[in-house]
């Protein structure tokens, strides 16, 4: 039986989005998320909580919100759960289990929208046929034929992307 792993969140952008890049220069965008919203105290009163999201971003997608986005623009990301379990940088016998939202989609609402559909940016595979023949040969494909003949992204990351 399939699952289904989904996540729509609408909030405000709590800091400028960080850019970095991987070993083969992939980009990897990342920026906090505040959701709002009502909850009933103890003493029976509404007060309001605000939720922090990691927000992870691969890709053109990445380079494109990093250069726009800004702390405070409010945003609707529709994207997917992430897990991995981290190394602490201390205590080498702690891991620490760190959950991200991986964007698919994000659109920015200030009145504006900047970039609606993802579908906009060049597939990988037209990335990849772009670059030199040069390029080609220092360079292993990212992409993997897996046992079930399924497409597998291969993704390498320092353990400090999600510090």
């Amino acid at each position: 039986m399939k699952g289904i792993n989904k996540v729509i969140l609408l909030g405000t952008v709590g800091d400028a989005p960080e850019l970095r890049y991987t070993v083969r220069q992939h980009a990897i965008g990342t920026f906090p998320l505040a959701t709002h919203r009502h909850i009933i105290n103890a003493k029976g009163e509404r007060e309001e909580k605000t939720d922090w999201h990691n927000i992870v971003m691969f890709g053109r997608m990445a380079e494109y919100f990093a250069s726009c986005l800004k702390k405070g623009s409010r945003v609707y990301i529709d994207g997917v759960l992430e897990y991995h379990d981290v190394p602490h940088a201390i205590y080498k016998d702690v891991i620490l289990h760190k959950t991200n939202v991986e964007a698919k989609r994000i659109e920015v609402i200030d009145g504006m929208v900047l970039h609606p559909y993802p579908e906009d940016f060049p597939p990988l595979s037209y990335i990849e046929n772009k670059k030199t023949e040069s390029e080609k040969k220092n360079k292993k494909p990212i992409r993997e034929k897996a046992g079930n003949n399924k497409s597998v992204k291969k993704q390498n990351f320092s353990d400090d992307l999600f510090d």
